[in-house]
């Protein structure tokens, strides 16, 4: 057991205590695909050149995971929208993996991002990306982390599939979502708490 044996250390504790993030469980819905694409939006950006399709061909964990095959210029995700407030940290991370039957080769590469929007529109702050994997790669945790900026009311986490050319090929899974919401809490004087938030 740790003794504090002044006033000031006593006074240091509380303030470590009450400025320590509030930290909520994972947040997301069907975060392992289990229930196929439900909660998730499957896009692409209108090119063609990549497919998605919920697979149980490669799991990390459970019975699915979510697959995009990239086939020449053009991007697509796996999406979950989950509403924030401006100043809270969105915490996120995935298991993704490239076969050596569907490799990423010739500039595609999948990675985990967040985007943060005023329900209407992207904004131009606050995004936030994963290292991106670009080859035949066993299951890795990918993660990312991101402040929501003023004006941003939800956080749209993505499972990202890219292709920078049109040569670029390969298959990538995603499984096991994860994503937590961080916030400040402090305590008014008399004990009354209230939170406390930032922005950019």
């Amino acid at each position: 057991m740790v003794k504090i044996k002044s006033i000031k250390g006593i006074f240091l504790v509380l303030i470590f205590l009450t400025l320590s993030p509030i930290s909520y469980a994972n947040v997301l819905t069907n975060p392992g695909f289990e229930s196929g694409e439900d909660s998730w939006y499957n896009w692409d950006d209108g090119n063609g050149t990549n497919s998605g399709v919920i697979s149980g061909e490669y799991i990390h964990e459970g019975q699915s995971s979510a697959g995009k095959e990239i086939s020449g210029l053009g991007s697509g995700a796996f999406g979950q929208i989950i509403p924030v407030n401006p100043g809270e940290t969105v915490k996120v991370s995935a298991w993704i993996m490239s076969p050596d039957s569907g490799v990423l080769s010739n500039g595609a590469e999948a990675y985990v991002r967040i985007e943060f929007w005023d329900g209407m529109a992207p904004l131009g702050s606050g995004h936030a990306e994963s290292i991106r994997i670009n080859k035949a790669t066993k299951w890795v945790k990918l993660k990312a982390s991101g402040k929501a900026p003023s004006g941003a009311t939800e956080a749209r986490v993505l499972g990202f599939a890219r292709g920078s050319t049109n040569e670029s090929k390969g298959k990538v899974y995603f499984d096991d979502f994860e994503v937590n919401i961080e916030k400040q809490s402090q305590k008014r004087k008399g004990g009354e708490k209230y939170e406390k938030v930032t922005s950019n």
